[in-house]
């Protein structure tokens, strides 16, 4: 321990041996007020005033500071000092004793990195913890935690969306109670997989809302493990598929109807050249089989008759096969465009079925997609047939026009109106035309509009457009 000793002014008057080994001075220099050298410079001037307040107000001195020796490495110490009176309690001196502490500031020092350390550990970890459990508590899925008895100890709002209950419902409960009596084995096999280690995933199974409903689910469950890696409990993450399995059924339903509407057409095709082409070529055959079997017969104005009628015929014939083709495939919305095409469609059907329809569009468009253009096409084409065959309306109105980012068409009858909720009608082109459209990111509306039927359809504008 080193020693050192002050009169009664604070300046000293002796060091020991040690105390030179402890700063790396010789006692003469510490003499006086020398040895305030020895002190580091950040620690000197509060060391300074800690021993004025013993010299002057005799406080007790007592002070951790470092040394900083002459090679300029650095010694923490603890010091202390007390008085000395005479008999008649007058201080004559001061006596101190400096204990060198460098090993225990070293290891304090790492103690408190290490726990400043943890403490930054702690908080990211529980940062991650806290950002885990809100993406947890928002998500639209189901998330349930198990303790290893099955006894619910998470549940989160998207489960008290999906099943109706609060968590304080259920929490502590078993999820045995929104699993049906025929999938309970079922799911007590799944809680003895995820126990041994193994993780279930994208079952699809049943479970019961609060009202006893059943609810489709896709189900995922894997085990929960602690930092040790033992299994603490399981995570269950159960995906509402109500929506998916209606879209199954529309999807299913619509393939029916697609089909039966192949049928149909095709029927109608079969029916169209029987009762029309066919009729004109048996014709046409009749007549040219008279030019080829009576010919001796026939006089020149009687050839040229059945000549002149077979040249009808074959025109009626082609007419008819020409106009098959474009209601299958129109030509020139290849060759044209959409505009084009439209409007000689549009100008067929008012010859056909005697309904005038008022084409309103811009005079030019740059060319879309095929698969758009097309899209387009077939609901001005479904939506003429729908007015000849249903609406009983004299006109329509067709309005095709640039909204924005969107190409808008909207076509109109003035006819006998909807038969009821448009969201009821289940017509295999009303749900065609709706399923063409959201295929290419577009709407599809169907409403009344008093008098009749309005259908509108938008699809995203070409870049080019």
């Amino acid at each position: 321990m080193a020693i050192f000793r002050c009169d009664a002014y604070g300046h000293c008057r002796y060091v020991n041996e040690r105390w030179s080994e402890l700063t790396g001075r010789s006692a003469e220099a510490a003499m006086g007020a020398g040895w305030e050298s020895a002190i580091h410079p950040q620690d000197l001037s509060r060391v300074r005033e800690e021993w004025r307040r013993l010299v002057s107000q005799h406080e007790r001195f007592c002070s951790d500071y470092r040394y900083l020796r002459p090679d300029g490495s650095v010694v923490w110490a603890h010091a202390e000092a007390s008085e000395e009176t005479d008999t008649f309690g007058r201080v004559v001196s001061f006596i101190g004793c400096v204990t060198e502490t460098t090993e225990l500031h070293d290891v304090r020092a790492q103690l408190e990195r290490a726990h400043d350390d943890l403490e930054e550990r702690v908080r990211e970890r529980t940062q991650r913890w806290r950002e885990v459990a809100m993406i947890i508590e928002q998500t639209e899925d189901a998330v349930i935690r198990s303790d290893l008895a099955g006894r619910i100890v998470g549940w989160n709002r998207g489960a008290e969306r999906l099943f109706g209950y609060t968590q304080a419902e259920v929490v502590g409960g078993s999820t045995l109670a929104i699993t049906p009596p025929e999938e309970q084995g079922l799911a007590m096999e799944i809680k003895r997989r995820v126990r041994l280690g193994e993780a279930v995933q994208y079952r699809e199974v049943t479970r019961l809302s609060k009202g006893g409903t059943p609810v489709p689910v896709l189900l995922s469950v894997f085990p929960l493990r602690n930092e040790a890696g033992s299994i603490m409990g399981s995570a269950a993450i159960l995906r509402d598929m109500r929506e998916q399995k209606k879209a199954e059924h529309r999807l299913r339903q619509l393939s029916q109807r697609l089909l039966i509407a192949q049928d149909e057409e095709r029927r109608r095709i079969a029916r169209e050249l029987h009762d029309s082409t066919a009729q004109l070529l048996v014709a046409l055959s009749i007549d040219l089989g008279r030019v080829c079997m009576e010919d001796e017969k026939l006089s020149r104005e009687q050839r040229a008759k059945l000549l002149a009628e077979s040249c009808l015929l074959a025109e009626r014939a082609t007419l008819e096969v020409r106009t098959q083709s474009y209601l299958l495939h129109p030509p020139m919305l290849e060759e044209r465009g959409l505009l084009a095409a439209l409007r000689f469609y549009i100008d067929g059907f008012t010859e056909r079925s005697g309904i005038t329809v008022d084409f309103q569009a811009p005079r030019q468009m740059a060319r879309q997609d095929d698969v758009v253009e097309l899209t387009l096409f077939r609901i001005v084409q479904e939506s003429l047939a729908n007015v000849h065959r249903h609406s009983q309306s004299e006109r329509a109105e067709i309005v095709f026009k640039i909204d924005g980012q969107w190409i808008e068409i909207t076509i109109r009858d003035f006819g006998s109106g909807l038969p009821g909720d448009p969201e009821e009608l289940r017509g295999v082109g009303i749900a065609g035309m709706r399923e063409r459209l959201a295929q290419l990111g577009g709407t599809f509306e169907l409403e009344s509009a008093a008098p009749g039927v309005k259908v509108r359809g938008r699809l995203p504008m070409a870049p080019n457009l």
